[in-house]
């Protein structure tokens, strides 16, 4: 149900990666019901040996996940937000999300993070070895826009554009 995200977009990605970033493994946390066909396209791959498939991680040990990665990357092509963006940039982690849905926003159109053509492998696998590098330049200040103050801010100034557009002007 969630093929979307691209983790077999990654996987089709590893050997191109593991050519030039020799000690690179793929950690993937969640408990879809895909993890068998993406077991077997590692094989097919041959990177099984470059896979650990976390399975569902409780909310409490996140942030540990999180601090065994050097690049959160999610090559979606149907998220709707990405919050795992929000939560992987305030861990610091250089970002690779899909340039064709809601990850856009979650990035700051570029700002935070790099945003690929998910269904373009070379150019997922040039954004995964330039943050594996540590060459991928972000704005710092706009992972800040979604601290939940500014958020709420926003949000406040959202709701009043709307209820000011739906208030009748007064007949004079």
């Amino acid at each position: 149900a969630e093929r979307y995200k691209g983790h077999a977009r990654i996987i089709d990605a590893l050997p191109a990666i593991a050519r030039q970033a020799l000690d690179v493994t793929y950690l993937v946390g969640g408990a879809g019901d895909d993890l068998p066909a993406l077991a077997a396209q590692a094989v097919a791959r041959g990177v099984r040996d470059r896979v650990i498939f976390a399975g569902a991680v409780p909310a409490d040990e996140l942030a540990d996940h999180y601090a065994l990665a050097d690049v959160f990357a999610m090559p979606s092509t149907g998220e709707g937000f990405g919050i795992v963006f929000l939560e992987a940039a305030m861990m610091g982690l250089p970002l690779v999300g899909g340039a064709v849905d809601g990850s856009a926003d979650a990035l700051a159109d570029g700002q935070i993070g790099r945003l690929v053509d998910p269904l373009h492998e070379p150019q997922l696998v040039a954004a995964l070895l330039e943050a594996l590098a540590g060459r991928q330049q972000r704005d710092a200040a706009a992972v800040h826009r979604f601290a939940f103050v500014n958020f709420a801010r926003h949000v406040d100034l959202l709701l009043g554009d709307l209820l000011d557009a739906r208030t009748p002007a007064a007949v004079p």
